[in-house]
């Protein structure tokens, strides 16, 4: 009979624990490591494998096999340290050689009693893991000693994909059983999932079977399956009910399932209407191993399950761990990991540490199905696990670390707190925890080598299913006792709120100018500031959307957080991409932000570039910095906290004023490509006159060609001569007529203009209103006044080359990146918000000037020359591409520099990141607006 899965894995942990510290000879203990890894699996290593089988090598000397199953398996054995080499592996190898065909073995392990290498001969491949990660190994090296025939091993996202799929059959199946979606099923299949993990990681520990929920199911259970849901309410009750009050003609099969409590069973009311369909898809899901799933992706398996329109994980719900670590790490993580290493070779500071660890209390106040609190508890647990280990590293005898173990493994769910506007998330995070928990008792077991459990459950996290930001969070949890607040709050930005998202963010922002621009995360940030206000010793780390640290978000949020609230940002994950474990991951641009009411002496940044490796493929390159410098609101390393604030004017007066383009607002009647153009003037050539080239950000970045009717200047009595004209214009003029607001409709009596005219009567500068983040510059142009600019871009005019060339340099997209918005994850040029408050050099000289102008106009003609070939602004700049054009490439560092000695005596490192260079145009702005309000005389004034 084989052993289950299950089984196996206790006996490897065991098996690890009692041989983890052996030191001795060869000889002396080899054959009963090999019978003990044996036993692991179930089966007499005498039954199966001789101990220094005799064999004649092919020198005719005689020699020994450490262990021989013929057919199977050949181990060479060393003592403790020797080193598992090459040589080693040939010995062994040299062996198989001599065997007779039928008695040579699949697979051949070196072992040194800490150190495994498994040869697998059919395939060549050779897997290397150590003693302490036996128990990770365990399925994929040995399950053949176990007479299992064939065993995969899964990769953790692959098994979370079956997982749902698994839940989705079922579902489906439930749903097509005459039972309608609900909150009732939904709390049933959290019921089912618990039995699901249970059955497969130890936690029904009084049982006799291996697998008792699906066994039980198995047994007593009709294949019609009529009567399922009878038995699944009989197990519920038992795992609801202490065993002293069970009734004694209970069956022994249901007897032996433990106490489990938490009123987690305490609700049987749903009635499941079943039929063999839902048996067999639920013993399906039974029989698949659970033990591998993390709970962290619960959450993701139900909104699988439970979405009506869709049967596959969807990102957007699901956190993957590496950026849930991003906030919890440096929120507290590393300083306990420092902290433990400082204090771990005295024992009294290291007892002190355990319980330091007990006291900390963490509250995610938007939990979902609680990612970052699994996350965080099981961290800590591991922690607390380490010390542990160390506190009992002399110790030896099993009962005696037993005894005290029970006493001291303190770290504990109830410890975890988190607040959620759905039922459903809240009921599966609570689940997540105490599952999570049963992972970490099971770390325990193997690596101290003893049972431990804790059923029934006495202790669970407290999650509230409330509106985050209607209650008062100290009336749920006293921010006394409080220490630390983490999460990933909704997303949503100022125009996709509902309107009781947006009356919510009216009463938390009252009196704050702005504050209807803010994304709904921001809420969350002021109700954090409130807890903290009771106490300042709270630290808190949010996921964001990086819009809040961007554009005209930036000071209705944090210039009163900052300058009234005294905030500090503690460390910040600066713009990344969000990118989850999922099946579709969701990919948006976030940062991660660190905050407290109090000052640290280290702040620390992450700077997230992409780059093109030498393959040319664009991958992300991750730096960390730190400073004593404060973090600034556009997280870059700042003392002064300056926040940037949207001007009608630019800084100096005498430079040029932009506006927008032209709108047509004509319902497509005006605007012609190419193709329609000919066609048009087929039927009326007398409108020739009338076309003009129009220019947008598209078709500007494209080199799309359009064309546009430039009826401004248009004598009406040719006009009238002009039916087709005439039709356009009366189309517009109907468009118009149609439209909701009163404005437009006011435009139907000028059919035959734009609707917005801001034309520039000379030679003028296009700069696009939304340009790539893929792209390395945003670029710009010149026009002639006859090319007509529509409104998705800007418009200067009488701009010299020195201006040009400042404004394609990398010092303004520097700007640009970090003051101006963005448009999903694009940069969005704003006149208020970039341009006016871009600070230019303040006195560059004529010879500077000079330099700029000029390399502004080779840059000009190198980019002419690619355009003319055929080539794209667009395609020109794509990060991807950029290094092709060399001869771009070069005079574009040559313009960088000259443009930064301008504002300097050496310009910046190339090669460094756009900190330094953000950090440094801030510390100029703030010159520029102490001018403003402290003005200076007329010799120190900053010129253009």
């Amino acid at each position: 009979m084989y052993l289950s899965i299950d089984e196996i894995a206790d006996r490897a942990r065991s098996f690890v624990y009692d041989w983890q510290d052996y030191e001795g000879k060869e000889i002396a203990e080899a054959q009963t490591f090999w019978n003990d890894l044996f036993m692991v699996y179930g089966r007499h290593r005498l039954k199966l494998a001789s101990f220094e089988a005799s064999i004649k090598k092919m020198t005719g000397s005689s020699g020994r096999i450490d262990v021989f199953w013929p057919g199977q398996l050949l181990v060479e054995q060393k003592a403790p340290h020797v080193t598992l080499d090459d040589t080693v592996m040939q010995q062994a190898v040299g062996y198989v050689e001599v065997l007779p065909e039928a008695e040579k073995p699949k697979f051949v392990v070196l072992c040194n009693f800490h150190q495994f290498k498994l040869l697998e001969r059919a395939s060549g491949e050779i897997t290397e893991f150590s003693l302490a990660d036996f128990a990770k190994h365990y399925y994929q090296a040995f399950m053949f000693i176990a007479g299992y025939s064939e065993f995969i091993t899964y990769q953790e996202e692959e098994i979370s994909l079956q997982a749902a799929e698994l839940l989705a059959k079922l579902y489906t199946a439930i749903e097509d059983g005459d039972n309608q979606p609900s909150l009732e099923l939904n709390f049933f299949m959290v019921q089912l999932l618990y039995c699901f993990f249970a059955d497969h990681t130890s936690l029904f520990t009084d049982s006799k079977s291996a697998r008792p929920f699906q066994h039980y199911l198995e047994k007593h259970s009709n294949p019609d399956g009529r009567d399922l849901h009878n038995h699944i309410r009989e197990i519920f009750e038992v795992l609801n009910t202490p065993k002293e009050e069970r009734d004694a003609r209970l069956p022994d099969d249901l007897k032996s399932f433990p106490y489990v409590n938490g009123d987690l069973f305490a609700d049987t009311s749903y009635r499941l209407y079943s039929n063999a369909t839902i048996r067999e898809r639920l013993l399906e899901v039974a029989n698949f191993n659970w033990a591998d799933i993390s709970p962290a992706i619960f959450g993701t398996l139900f909104q699988t399950i439970t979405d009506p329109k869709t049967r596959q994980i969807r990102g957007e719900h699901y956190t993957s761990e590496t950026n849930i670590l991003k906030a919890i790490n440096p929120l507290f993580l590393d300083d306990l990991e420092q902290e433990y290493e400082l204090c771990k070779e005295n024992l009294a500071d290291l007892t002190q540490f355990i319980e330091k660890l007990a006291s900390i209390t963490v509250l995610d106040p938007a939990c979902g199905s609680g990612n970052f609190l699994v996350v965080a508890y099981r961290e800590l647990r591991e922690l607390e696990l380490k010390a542990l280990k160390h506190l009992h590293k002399d110790k030896r005898e099993r009962h005696m670390i037993q005894e005290a173990m029970h006493a001291q493994i303190k770290v504990n769910v109830h410890q975890f707190y988190g607040i959620e506007i759905e039922a459903l998330p809240s009921k599966i995070a609570q689940l997540a925890l105490w599952l999570t928990d049963h992972q970490m008792n099971m770390q325990v077991v193997s690596t101290f080598g003893f049972n431990y459990t804790r059923l029934p459950l006495t202790a669970s996290a407290t999650i509230w299913n409330k509106n985050a930001l209607t209650c008062d969070w100290n009336e749920l949890i006293n921010a006394k006792k409080l220490n630390y607040i983490v999460g990933n709050p909704p997303f949503y930005g100022a125009r996709k709120q509902t309107k009781e998202q947006r009356t919510e963010m009216k009463r938390l922002f009252r009196e704050v100018k702005g504050a209807s621009q803010l994304d709904y995360v921001a809420c969350w940030y002021q109700k954090s500031v409130e807890m903290m206000q009771l106490n300042d010793k709270i630290k808190g780390a949010l996921v964001s959307t990086n819009s809040i640290t961007q554009g005209a978000q930036v000071f209705p949020l944090w210039h009163r957080l900052m300058r009234e609230e005294n905030l500090h940002i503690h460390f910040a994950h600066r713009t990344f991409k969000w990118f989850n474990e999922a099946k579709d991951k969701a990919q948006i641009h976030c940062v991660v932000i660190g905050f407290a009411r109090f000052p640290i002496e280290k702040k620390r940044l992450w700077d997230y570039d992409i780059i093109t490796n030498k393959e040319g493929e664009r991958v992300e390159q991750v730096s960390e910095r730190k400073s004593a410098l404060a973090i600034n609101p556009y997280l870059v390393f700042d003392d002064e906290m300056i926040i940037v604030q949207e001007l009608k004017t630019p800084l100096d007066p005498t430079s040029p004023k932009m506006a927008f383009g032209s709108m047509p607002n004509d319902g497509g009647h005006l605007l012609f490509s190419a193709e329609e153009k000919q066609a048009f003037l087929t039927l009326e050539p007398k409108a020739e006159p009338f076309f003009r080239r129009v220019m947008g950000s598209d078709e500007f970045l494209n080199s799309k060609e359009r064309y546009c009717l430039w009826l401004l200047d248009a004598n009406p009595l040719e006009l009238a001569k002009m039916p087709h004209v005439m039709a356009r214009v009366n189309a517009v003029r109907e468009y118009r007529l149609n439209s909701k607001r009163e404005a437009t409709r006011k435009l139907a009596d000028t059919a035959h203009l734009f609707g917005e005219i801001r034309q520039p009567s000379a030679k003028y500068i296009i700069i696009p209103s939304v340009s790539s983040e893929h792209r390395v510059y945003s670029p710009m142009g010149y026009l002639d006044k006859n090319t007509i600019m529509t409104n998705s871009a800007f418009s200067l005019e009488n701009v010299t080359p020195y201006l040009f060339g400042v404004l394609s340099s990398r010092m303004h997209q520097v700007w640009l990146a970090s003051v101006g918005g963005r448009m999903k994850s694009d940069y969005r040029y704003s006149v208020g918000l970039v341009y006016n408050t871009f600070p230019f050099p303040s006195k560059p000289t004529p010879a500077q000037q000079a330099k700029v102008a000029g390399l502004a106009q080779q840059m000009l003609e190198v980019r002419n020359k690619y355009l003319s070939q055929g080539a794209t602004l667009a395609n020109l700049y794509d990060k991807s591409k950029f290094y092709l054009y060399q001869d771009l490439v070069k005079v574009h560092r040559e313009l960088d520099k000259a443009v930064e000695r301008c504002y300097r005596k050496e310009p910046f490192d190339a090669s460094l990141s756009n900190m330094d260079r953000i950090t440094f145009l801030l510390s100029q702005y703030k010159l520029y607006t102490d001018t403003l309000f402290h003005p200076a005389d007329d010799n120190e004034k900053p010129i253009n």
